[in-house]
């Protein structure tokens, strides 16, 4: 069975809000849910996740959900990414692994190099030496 959006949300129904103790799904907190080609991403708004520790300790609930009932679906997850929202809907914490394979093996991207042309300007654009 493929990973889905459903597949995300009955594995999220599994998952409590620490303050309501009614699932994350039950109450409205999954915002949005996107599920390509085993990356997901979800932003979430969990009433009682307001402390560091709270969002810290839900978002390994939400990991562990995920990935054990994708594994179930035999379609493994390659990354996961969570955004949480705070009562204004802005974004107060992320956790997760970019879907970007550079930076899943740690390599920084590189800044742009300069080529010869650039490196005989002045530095100013138009304007040549």
């Amino acid at each position: 069975m493929p990973l889905t959006k459903d597949v995300i949300l009955e594995a999220l129904d599994t998952v409590e809000d620490p303050d309501v103790r009614r699932s994350l799904t039950s109450i409205g907190a999954i915002k949005r849910s996107a599920v390509c080609d085993g990356h997901v991403a979800l932003t979430i708004f969990a009433p009682g996740a307001v402390s560091k520790f709270a969002r810290q300790s839900l978002a390994k609930q939400i990991e562990v959900a995920v990935r054990e009932r994708a594994q179930e679906a035999g379609d493994p997850v390659k990354s996961l990414q969570m955004e949480f929202l705070d009562a204004a809907g802005d974004v107060v914490a992320t956790f997760g692994q970019s879907p970007n394979e550079d930076d899943a093996q740690g390599k920084q991207p590189q800044p742009p190099q300069r080529d010869a042309a650039a490196a005989t300007n002045s530095g100013i654009p138009g304007v040549s030496r």
